[in-house]
């Protein structure tokens, strides 16, 4: 039957090449559009995936920050400590000479009491 013939307001005749075909586009529709939707869902958990990827790396960012902040406290704290102990080794020179020199003038003194005591 190659014609459409009404029998009643609800039937009409298609052929089956038609129907076919129909049938398999509404597969196809049905089959596209939830690829959409499983498109469109991927789209959304990759794009907040990509949103925390963004926050960590900021994160990370920041740290690398306080990283090389917090180093060059470190150094400067190293410099000031390596000018302490310079300082320091400094003063024990000094400490030391004022020692020798006094025992030289203590020593001194006591030969001249003994010179003048006799």
């Amino acid at each position: 039957m190659n014609s459409q013939t009404l029998l009643n307001d609800s039937t009409c005749c298609v052929p089956c090449i038609t129907l076919k075909k129909a049938l398999l586009l509404k597969n196809d529709y049905t089959y596209l559009k939830n690829q959409i939707g499983i498109t469109r869902d991927s789209v959304s958990v990759l794009m907040l995936i990509a949103l925390n990827q963004d926050t960590i790396i900021k994160t990370q960012h920041k740290q690398i920050i306080l990283f090389k902040q917090n180093e060059v406290n470190y150094k400067n704290l190293v410099i000031n400590k390596d000018e302490e102990i310079i300082l320091f080794k400094k003063e024990v020179k000094k400490q030391k000479r004022s020692k020798i020199i006094s025992y030289i003038v203590s020593g001194a003194c006591i030969v001249l009491s003994f010179i003048v005591a006799i």
